[in-house]
């Protein structure tokens, strides 16, 4: 957080709790979410997506709230002052969906989060 960078810490330690109190919502989010068809590169995926979307919808949900929680962790340690054990934002160009669905948002909700440098 900006405000630990300039010597807030109290400041900064009450927005992270904040935060975390408020991503205690994140997984409901992530049950409701709705999850669109993906295009893919090959026929395989496209055909497994299409005969089996209930479950490929099932398997997406689970991984967002795998972020989600690996999220939650990360809020927590940035409240503490302690080390993030999670590669967020470095992460995002590699994850993000190549749809705007509420995956995508999901997911821009959990890695777009600044984490300050380790030093």
């Amino acid at each position: 957080c900006a405000l630990r960078l300039i010597g807030l810490s109290g400041a900064a330690g009450r927005f992270y709790r904040l935060a975390g109190n408020e991503w205690k919502n994140a997984p409901n989010a992530v049950a409701q979410a709705v999850v669109r068809p993906r295009g893919r590169s090959s026929l395989y995926h496209l055909q497994m997506e299409a005969r089996h979307w209930e479950t490929y919808k099932a398997n997406k949900k689970a991984r967002l709230q795998a972020f989600v929680a690996e999220t939650a962790r990360s809020i927590d340690c940035l409240h503490r002052t302690q080390p993030v054990p999670h590669r967020l934002f470095a992460r995002w160009n590699g994850e993000k969906p190549p749809i705007f669905d509420d995956a995508r948002k999901c997911l821009a909700a959990c890695l777009l989060v600044a984490v300050p440098p380790v030093k």
